[in-house]
């Protein structure tokens, strides 16, 4: 341990945050040996992750005898540490990689008893116990709980349940997939959290799901995301969760599995005239052309949707017209996507012959189809219309990008040596904000990775303090200079204030401003004010507001050397 200082005090209260955000890079060369790693992810908020791969260099380079593991710094770290905010814990790293917690367990006692933890994502069983006990410890902070593919023993079930309940005044955010084995414990808990905006349920068993969903819908008049399952679903329970939908007027996205004709037309029915709801994903793995045609041609007719994704649908040609009539009248609708769905020719064809009279489509996303079809929908879209890149060509093109935020390539078909390839070509990129590799593999240079994501996000971070004036020095300057023109900026600028997008905008360019105007204090050309020699011509500070800033606007702040 030689960059972790396991003494220094949390300085996250203090009006300049806590300190240990400018060393996160020394942090991480020790904590990515035990396959953690610490970003932050919003101005004074950072994040523990695990790493998702187990085979890296610095897990052979491992000493074995040291006292402490990934569990130690799991409980440690938050305690000890105010500022970090959000802790993702994937149970990919095998324990067998290191030793047994020994001897630290005193300093975890001496970081206290509390967190102060929002977020806390948990996948997989591997660090189920921790998860608890974090969550315990943030009982008065936690807000955001997402849960996947863990948690089959009761016990643990039913503590989770009880933390969610005492928490239930703060909770805002739920997702929980695939993960209990007592369901009515949980969804007893979940209907104490009256303040829920985003819900997520996908259990093993469904039986009581659909009956929550239908009281949380009563209940919460201030959900906005909801996402769940109809399997096992009772006639009375239909009737009260349509009722319920129909009813709601506060959710704006909607994400649901249908398993019966009659269940998936009730649903488009009662979401049709919905005023509130912006996006719909629709599943329906045993859907026939005539009720595909029926559920589309029903939401189509929704004068609020933004967005409809359908999946697992057939299209066909004979069961198409009233679609096609749909997209072709709706004022509203900016993205279709049915791309997991099967439409053949006949009905592709409709579909490419209404967008000729549709003004407001800005996106279709469709499956594999003729090369005719495709040339209409590209010149319809004006855009470009890409086969699926090798490995090298797409690490080429990554390593000249100048605006890419997130790379997924879980999706191609890459071998090891092909996704080493993007990942390091995305080590120069000053944008990248996020790097999925999918199922493709465990073994790539993810450290690199992550220390080029970890090293933008505080670019991003310092560049939205200079927007924000909440740090005007030089550091914060250069970031903003680097970042001012990307697209990924704005969007985090948005996200971490608030604002809209016209908004961000705005802002950017008042900040473009205000480091014109002040650029040589700011650059600490001069401490206070410009004063120039006497001469004969006008001189530099006798030039005032928009003169000024024509000059400085053309300097660069890193062309000034401390």
């Amino acid at each position: 341990m030689t960059s972790i200082d396991f003494e220094r005090a949390c300085t996250f209260a203090s009006s300049s945050g806590c300190w240990l955000r400018n060393e996160l890079a020394l942090w991480n060369e020790d904590l990515n040996r035990y396959g953690l790693n610490l970003t932050e992810v919003e101005p004074e908020k950072l994040a523990l992750s695990v790493f998702r791969c187990c085979h890296s260099a610095p897990y052979r380079s491992f000493a074995k005898h040291e006292h402490y593991t990934p569990s130690f710094f799991i409980a440690w770290l938050p305690r000890k540490h105010h500022c970090i905010r959000a802790m993702r814990l994937r149970s990919e790293v095998p324990r067998w990689l290191f030793p047994r917690f020994n001897g630290t367990a005193a300093l975890v006692e001496s970081a206290g008893d509390s967190s102060n933890l929002q977020k806390l994502e948990v996948s997989g069983t591997e660090y189920a116990q921790e998860a608890c006990e974090a969550m315990r410890a943030s009982a008065d902070s936690l807000e955001d709980v997402s849960i996947s593919n863990c948690w089959r023993r009761a016990d643990v079930t039913d503590v989770l349940a009880d933390i969610v309940k005492n928490a239930a005044q703060r909770m805002k955010k739920m997702s929980i997939r695939n993960s209990i084995e007592n369901d009515n414990g949980m969804l007893d808990a979940l209907l104490h959290c009256a303040d829920l905006t985003e819900l997520t349920l996908q259990f093993s068993s469904q039986y009581s799901v659909p009956w929550t969903m239908s009281q949380l819908l009563v209940q919460c008049n201030k959900l906005e995301k909801l996402s769940f399952d109809t399997r096992d679903l009772s006639q009375r329970c239909s009737r009260s969760l349509h009722a319920a939908l129909a009813a709601n007027t506060s959710l704006a996205q909607l994400h649901v599995v249908v398993r019966t004709v009659a269940t998936c037309l009730a649903i488009c029915e009662a979401v049709g005239h919905s005023s509130s709801l912006k996006t719909l994903q629709l599943s329906f793995p045993y859907t026939s052309p005539v009720c595909a045609e029926g559920s589309v041609a029903l939401l189509l007719a929704n004068t609020g949707l933004k967005t409809l994704i359908v999946r697992s649908f057939r299209l066909c040609q004979d069961h198409s017209r009233s679609v096609a009539d749909g997209l072709a009248g709706n004022s509203v609708l900016e993205l279709l996507d049915v791309k997991n769905s099967t439409v053949d020719e006949g009905a592709l064809s409709l579909l490419t012959g209404s967008l000729e009279m549709n003004t407001t489509l800005k996106k279709m996303k469709i499956g594999k189809s003729s090369a005719p079809r495709r040339r209409a929908i590209h010149f319809w879209s004006g855009g470009t219309v890409l086969e699926p890149p090798r490995g090298e060509w797409l690490s080429d093109t990554l390593g000249k990008a100048g605006s890419a935020a997130r790379t997924r390539v879980g999706d191609l078909n890459c071998r090891c040596e092909g996704v080493c390839s993007v990942a390091l070509a995305l080590t120069d990129s000053p944008t990248v904000t996020s790097f999925e590799a999918g199922n493709t593999c465990l073994d790539f240079p993810c450290f690199d990775v992550c220390k080029t994501i970890t090293r933008n996000l505080g670019l991003l971070n310092d560049a939205a303090r200079f927007v924000t004036r909440a740090d005007v020095s030089k550091r914060c300057a250069l970031a903003f200079e680097t970042l001012a023109t990307a697209p990924s900026f704005r969007e985090h600028l948005g996200k971490v204030t608030g604002k809209s997008e016209t908004e961000c905008e705005l802002a950017v360019r008042a900040a473009a401003g205000f480091l014109a105007d002040n650029f040589f204090v700011i650059t600490g050309v001069v401490q206070r004010s410009l004063s120039c020699h006497p001469g004969e011509g006008t001189q530099l500070d006798e030039l005032k507001g928009e003169n000024l800033g024509v000059v400085t606007r053309r300097l660069r702040v890193s062309d000034v050397k401390d």
